[in-house]
């Protein structure tokens, strides 16, 4: 193996890759204590026995229940209000809770979403009304001003 001197004190000096490698040989020796092998399989077996104590992942809400969920957040206490008039046997305004409910009423305006929001009432276009977290803060709004369900036809027949 051919080496270089140095030009002012003319020692060998060892080639940058062999000077790698005894780098790394001496870390894993003697900082670490074990010799590069097994400090190899140490990783591996850390790596391994972590993912197998991971959690299985919790599987995502579906929207279904993202919105029954939003509701309770949204309506607190008079969440039972909202939900009687979603839901009430007698008198139902979006049973399934379909976020892309729209009904034409008789005067041709619409009625969007959860909460049937009328765009013509509510002077807001029906592409808003669809959002469900908007339609579920508009008709949370409703509720407040009038402290009751009685802007809507189930919520006056079901006096709530």
């Amino acid at each position: 193996m051919k080496t270089r001197r140095n030009r002012y004190n003319r020692r060998p000096i060892l080639t940058p890759i062999i000077l790698g490698v005894a780098v790394i040989c001496f870390i894993h020796t003697h900082l670490l204590g074990q010799p590069a092998r097994q400090i190899v399989h140490a990783q591996t077996t850390i790596r391994v026995a972590a993912a197998a104590s991971t959690p299985a992942a919790t599987p995502t809400p579906t929207e279904h229940d993202q919105i029954v969920g939003y509701i309770k957040q949204v309506f607190g206490t008079d969440s039972d209000k909202a939900f009687e008039l979603l839901t009430s046997p007698t008198c139902h305004e979006n049973r399934t809770l379909d976020p892309d409910a729209v009904n034409v009423n008789a005067d041709g305006s619409r009625d969007y979403s959860i909460f049937q929001i009328d765009d013509r009432w509510q002077g807001v276009q029906g592409k808003f009304l669809l959002n469900w977290k908007v339609n579920v803060l508009i008709a949370k709004q409703l509720f407040d001003e009038s402290h009751s369900f009685k802007m809507w036809t189930c919520g006056q027949a079901l006096q709530i």
